[in-house]
């Protein structure tokens, strides 16, 4: 039976949470959830704005299909004599939704300067718009990716930077590894590699 241990990678949009777990799948042999996949059209607070004001409750974010995954992960994971040791989890909000905190084994934050992580959005943003001029795509779906960024921009100036702030700081709290060095990403993959390594030699004394 195998011991299938959850990592949850968190941090804001633009922190390297999918860069870093590209690398660390690759590294560990073992395969990964993104939070982004599970979204539905219930997920987010109809009013982000309103939901900042009364005290971002990271509950309110929900995403049901993404807690059955993870309950599948690891049922699956008993069944099995050699499964992989690992599952990566893209969650941004670490162990603070109680729906799957229970399924967490240990939650790394990612925290690079907020203006590192904007220029990375708005660059991976800008990257596709290249991507849209260069193909056949219409003239249409250039603009519609334009108007895209600057209504990020927009809403990044009216509160979500408030809301990254404030559910960075919530992770924050309850986190069992914290990264603010801006790296490059098999640097950061190594460290954390290193850290789960230790981890689990701290496990097997007690």
């Amino acid at each position: 039976m195998a011991q299938l241990k959850i990592i949850a990678i968190s941090g804001a949009s633009g922190s390297g949470k999918s860069a870093l777990i590209k690398e660390l799948a690759a590294l560990l042999g073992c395969g990964s959830l993104h939070f982004d996949d599970f979204i539905d059209e219930g997920t987010y607070p109809a009013d982000m704005a309103f939901w900042l004001a009364q005290g971002a409750d990271v509950n309110l974010i929900q995403t049901p299909r993404f807690t059955e995954a993870l309950q599948q992960a690891k049922a699956d994971a008993a069944q099995s004599a050699d499964g992989p040791s690992y599952l990566l989890l893209e969650e941004p909000f670490g162990r603070q939704r109680l729906a799957i905190a229970s399924l967490i084994d240990a939650v790394v934050l990612l925290c690079p300067p907020a203006d590192i992580c904007l220029s990375r959005v708005i660059q991976r943003n800008l990257a596709a718009c290249a991507a849209l001029k260069q193909s056949a795509a219409t003239e249409a779906n250039f603009n519609k990716t334009l108007m895209q960024i600057a209504n990020y921009l927009r809403r990044y100036d009216d509160y979500l930077a408030l809301i990254y702030q404030a559910t960075v700081a919530q992770v924050a709290r309850n986190c069992d590894l914290q990264i603010n060095d801006i790296a490059p990403i098999n640097q950061i993959a190594a460290r954390v590699l290193q850290w789960l390594v230790l981890d689990q030699q701290r496990r097997a004394l007690f």
